[in-house]
């Protein structure tokens, strides 16, 4: 999970998104001169020149001095990719005299995280064997062995003990979703995994006879089901206390206006074989609206979605299976908090790895915060007008607690 770290980032309203943006000024005339800053996805390690007899201290902007010593250089670990900081550099003589003429200002900012990273549901499938009123399925070991079994989101079974499951009440006349789910724990975490199979109704919904162009698309919103949520660093005890507006809704929708994000994956198979697809990727942040704890309107502002994108930034078709392939990377900072604070709200993180073939047939991998909540949503023909929408996968808030250290991301792994 990509989380804020408390006393490292950037004053300002809106999160920098640009991984080159790192340059160093100075504060006034200095002998003190930046040499090198080096990057990494969780790193950072600056390198100056100046008086190899003078002590130089490393302030960050807490006023807080991090480093204090003859060094001409300095490293900070465990940052979250993508993250802004800054420090002063300030050069005291060799009596600790500070030379006020001396001092100088370093900006960087870490690289962006690839999406490959490991996730414990990649390769994890359900099996089923379907019939008119029954559904047998078993499905690849995860977690720590006892799953919570759902249908259509309501449980079924709390604690089952082994990876099978058959379930006696199916209708193959409608659109079922079966939702397991289990827990990962290591000595460093407990991590939510979740495995989805969608099984559509007989009625055939795809667009597979058609003469023209198929067309397919996976809408991934996050919204905020209360009217009204109270700031994510009042949690912690280390930022502005007050509300941020939600989306008053405390289900999955998909014709709702109403959300944090939207991102719009679009996948079309061209019935000329010469091209044999194209895709887009639409992205979309509704305003965050900022409220004192009397719930009078403060602002609005509108995050950027520099960081909403493609990884690589375009998709690929896979002759040889046929398949469609693509990879989404969502890091949408809630836009709006005091002017003056030492601390940014968290934002909002997902990832995830899709493909899909001819037929309708996918399969999505990823793993995103437990905060707010979560819902994707798979459409056969136009996303927009009369396209045929069944709900993938969703999520529920677990509390806002869950965008700050040490707590870890749930896993998914949902297919059709």
């Amino acid at each position: 999970m990509y989380k804020l770290l408390k006393v490292f980032f950037l004053l300002g309203l809106i999160f920098i998104f640009n991984p080159e943006n790192s340059y160093a000024e100075k504060a006034t005339e200095a002998e003190v001169t930046i040499t090198n800053i080096e990057t990494t996805a969780d790193s950072i390690n600056l390198a100056w020149s100046g008086n190899k007899k003078s002590i130089y201290q490393v302030i960050d902007l807490d006023g807080k001095i991090v480093q204090e010593s003859d060094k001409q250089n300095f490293t900070q670990t465990k940052l979250t990719p993508g993250t802004s900081v800054e420090y002063f550099i300030k050069e005291l003589d060799e009596k600790g005299k500070e030379k006020k003429e001396n001092t100088i200002k370093v900006k960087a900012q870490t690289k962006k995280k690839s999406i490959e990273t490991t996730n414990l549901m990649e390769g994890k499938t359900i099996n089923i064997v379907k019939k008119k009123k029954k559904v047998i399925m078993d499905w690849d070991d995860f977690g720590n062995g006892n799953y919570q079994i759902y249908k259509n989101d309501e449980l079924l079974v709390s604690d089952l003990k082994k990876s099978n499951y058959s379930d006696n009440n199916y209708d193959d006349s409608k659109y079922t979703s079966y939702k397991i789910v289990s827990e990962h724990q290591d000595k460093n975490e407990k991590k939510d995994l979740v495995l989805v199979k969608n099984i559509d109704k007989n009625e055939s919904n795809t667009l597979t006879a058609l003469a023209y162009d198929i067309r397919y698309s996976f809408k991934y919103r996050t919204y905020i089901p209360e009217a009204y949520t109270r700031s994510p660093t009042a949690y912690r005890n280390i930022g502005w206390d007050g509300y941020y507006g939600g989306d008053t809704r405390t289900s999955p929708c998909y014709t709702c206006n109403s959300a944090r994000t939207d991102t719009r994956f679009i996948a079309n198979f061209s019935s000329i074989n010469e091209t044999p697809y194209y895709s887009t990727l639409n992205k979309y942040i509704w305003p965050t609206r900022w409220y004192d704890l009397k719930y009078k309107p403060l602002d609005s502002k509108t995050a950027s979605d520099d960081n909403i994108y493609l990884y690589p930034p375009s998709t690929f078709y896979d002759s040889a299976t046929g398949k469609i392939k693509w990879k989404i990377y969502h890091n949408a900072l809630i836009a709006v908090r005091p002017v003056g604070g030492l601390v940014p709200a968290p934002g909002i993180t997902y990832e995830y790895i899709g493909e899909i073939n001819r037929s309708g047939k996918y399969i999505i991998t990823g793993n995103h915060d437990k905060a707010p909540s979560h819902e994707l949503w798979f459409v056969t023909g136009s996303p927009d007008d009369n396209g045929y929408a069944v709900l993938a996968y969703s999520f529920k808030n677990q509390g806002f607690d869950n965008l700050f250290p040490p707590y870890p991301n749930a896993d998914f792994t949902v297919s059709n």
